[in-house]
């Protein structure tokens, strides 16, 4: 056996009389004195009473760690940046308000020309801004789908999405509709409308931004409890070992030591988690997560000055039983709050769902459209009408194609239900200009 780039080390197995038997080796990693990210390499050589030797081929081993719930902080770290691109949007639409907002509107009427078609270009240059920035949203909730567990998350995320994509294809085109109208007429009755669609943009995003944090804080609540549970396990196999070892390992504490000091890193994360979930509570639940992460920081602290002692010391099992209990009092902790959570989420996820139209409820909302368009004669009604049904869809083939779980021939009828409308926008838009 060798660690790393040291000296072969030959270890005996004698057996006698035998011409084919399995041979076992558990390694005792603490006298190799091999630690996490060490590589082990080993080989078996195996000599006849004639000393003829055959040998095996090298096998490597990485000594690692345990690596739990790393699943649910990539999750989690997914939902950060959504929540950043959300932020994004939602300061480029107050952006895109400002110029016409509360007291700006009276000035803008009462500016000479010049001044106005500033304004205009300005809020030209802000729908550009908003639509990147919608686009940027479109992206993160792809990614976050990509990795979202199948189920509930995913779900989630699917009404986010079209909740997102209303916003982008129905309001916000409303208020680009408003803001050409302004730029070929000055009159307050065009700047009216503008600022009425603005502010209705901004409100709308607003809200999904707080679904969205919401959601957020579910998801991250979860995933703490979720480690600080394997993480209580992962105490308790330590521990329980070192007591059962007491009595018959000599070595029993050093090895304690080892395997805390390993779990070290772990612990901190937890205490990372705990403390970030302080911002995304209720104060009735900051008090216990404050003392939680000092709980966990003081047993750390009693621990190390046991893990980094040059010899063993018989008082390092009862700090580490009190790690157990600290690891495992926070467990609790991030439990009652996940629970507090999922009962706020559900009021949410019904509110989520009156924002983002199902695919029934699109229809007839298209279908009204084009029947109140047909009423009013109005071809560009029509037209908005089949774009704005069509871009959703595209959405949703997108967001459909992310799903770990997703149907594969869904995405592709969305896409060609979705061109089918496109069609339809153009024939109307011919037929108008050959009239």
């Amino acid at each position: 056996v060798r660690v790393n780039s040291g000296e072969w080390q030959e270890i005996p197995i004698r057996l006698h009389n035998y011409t084919n038997v399995p041979v076992n080796r558990s390694w005792d990693l603490l006298p190799l004195g091999a630690r996490r990210g060490d590589r082990i390499y080993t080989r078996l050589l195996a000599e006849d009473v004639k000393g003829s030797i055959s040998e095996t081929p090298v096998v490597q081993i990485v000594i690692g760690d345990p690596g739990f719930a790393t699943n649910q902080l990539h999750e989690i770290a997914r939902w950060e940046a959504l929540m950043e691109s959300m932020q994004a949007v939602q300061q480029a639409a107050q952006n895109l308000q400002q110029p016409l907002a509360g007291e700006n509107l009276q000035k803008f009427q009462q500016a000479p020309e010049l001044q106005r078609q500033q304004t205009v270009a300005s809020i030209s240059t802000a729908l550009a801004e908003t639509e990147a920035q919608f686009e940027r949203v479109e992206q993160s909730l792809k990614q976050a789908m990509q990795v979202a567990t199948p189920g509930r998350e995913a779900s989630d995320l699917t009404q986010l999405s079209r909740a997102v994509s209303h916003a982008r294809r129905s309001t916000f085109e409303k208020t680009r509709d408003n803001a050409e109208y302004l730029a070929n007429s000055s009159r307050l009755a065009e700047a009216k409308t503008f600022a009425g669609e603005a502010t209705r943009l901004r409100r709308e995003l607003k809200e999904i931004d707080g679904m969205l944090r919401e959601l957020r804080a579910a998801k991250k609540t979860e995933a703490t409890g979720e480690y600080l549970r394997r993480l209580a396990q992962q105490q308790d196999r330590i521990n329980n070992a070192a007591r059962d070892d007491a009595n018959t390992d000599p070595r029993a504490m050093d090895r304690l030591a080892r395997r805390q000091t390993a779990a070290q890193p772990q612990i901190e994360k937890g205490r990372e988690m705990l403390q970030d979930l302080v911002g995304e509570t209720s104060s009735g639940f900051t008090r216990r997560l404050n003392k939680s992460v000092a709980d966990l920081g003081e047993a750390a602290k009693d621990l190390e000055q046991f893990t980094k002692a040059e010899s063993a010391d018989p008082r390092i099992l009862p700090a580490s039983e009190e790690m157990g209990r600290q690891v495992a009092s926070a467990e609790k902790t991030a439990q009652s709050l996940a629970r507090d959570h999922a009962n706020r989420v559900d009021r949410i996820r019904r509110n989520l769902e009156r924002m983002s139209l199902s695919p029934a409820a699109s229809v007839q909302k298209l279908a009204t459209d084009l029947k109140r368009a047909a009423d009013r004669d109005d071809d560009s009604a029509r037209e908005r009408a089949l774009a704005e049904a069509a871009g959703q869809l595209r959405d949703r083939a997108e967001m459909e194609e992310a799903r770990k779980d997703a149907d594969p021939l869904l995405p592709n009828e969305l896409t060609m239900a979705a061109e089918a409308l496109e069609n339809m926008a153009q024939n109307n838009n011919a037929t108008r200009d050959s009239e």
